[in-house]
């Protein structure tokens, strides 16, 4: 891995770990070096949520904060790369909007929609159970991208045998078909109060998310760079893959976290 200026919070083979202004690391990385860079970012809520202080829900705040990071991000990637955002409905078109500017909007994979079950509801509006994860191409004719399947529905007892839709039985006899992924993700709970995999972060995000993204975008040995890695799930899911992951926040608990659990899986 890299030595840079600045200096590591954890470092081992697979992973660094860097306590710091993700602008200023973003600042040492060459060009062309990392194959995908998923980060679960500010959402501009205003909220205070223990662990971090979200940005205000003001445009100009928001286009401040992010254009020079999404500049370097688009710098820093390979051309075989994925940039993969995660937030929810209130900035997802101002974010759009800069990654237009810097990965071009024919760059635009995808925009996916992460829907999940928790507490809580409103009497005035639906409820908005759901993260929006965009995904741009640094150039999406080389871009890295595993096709994944899905079952699709269930056929009952017969096949029904649909050009080019590949079906399978099951042990009980009956036949579903098999269909590439949906940009819509339901079967992907989010960490429930009692989870083993739950840790002291107020927005952990659950592994199983984490692994989805990891496999579409990159393959063994490719460098994952989280530069909002908070509890760490992004750095655990790449070093369990056989990837090598750099990961990055300003927050005291967010490094402590992600450090103690790197540490678990490397020893």
């Amino acid at each position: 891995m890299l030595e840079l200026n600045i200096k590591p919070y954890f470092k081992e083979k697979t992973s660094d770990l860097y306590q710091c202004d993700n602008l200023e690391l973003l600042n040492e990385l060459p060009n062309r070096y990392i194959n995908l860079i998923y980060s679960d970012i500010l959402y501009a809520t205003g909220r205070d949520f223990e662990d971090y202080k979200d940005l205000p829900y003001n445009k100009n705040e928001v286009y401040d904060f992010y254009d020079l990071r999404i500049k370097e991000m688009y710098r820093v990637l390979k051309n075989t790369g994925t940039l993969a955002l995660q937030m929810d409905y209130r900035i997802s078109h101002w974010l759009r909007d800069i990654c237009d500017t810097y990965f071009g909007y024919k760059n635009c994979v995808n925009v996916i929609e992460w829907a999940y079950s928790s507490g809580g509801s409103s009497k005035k509006k639906l409820s908005q159970k759901n993260d929006t994860i965009i995904i741009y191409a640094k150039d999406i004719k080389n871009q890295t991208f595993n096709y994944m399947k899905e079952v699709s529905y269930n056929r009952e007892f017969k096949p029904y045998r649909f050009k080019e839709v590949e079906e399978f039985q099951d042990k009980d006899g009956k036949w579903f078909t098999m269909v590439g992924m949906k940009a819509i993700w339901t079967d992907i709970p989010m960490i429930g109060r009692t989870s083993k995999e739950r840790i002291n972060y107020a927005t952990q995000k659950p592994l199983k998310l984490m692994d989805r993204i990891r496999d579409l975008y990159t393959n063994e040995g490719d460098i994952i760079a989280d530069f909002f890695c908070g509890s760490g799930s992004m750095g655990v899911s790449a070093i369990q893959g056989n990837r090598k992951f750099i990961g990055c926040d300003i927050g005291d608990n967010a490094c402590k976290n992600s450090k103690n659990r790197l540490q678990n899986i490397v020893h």
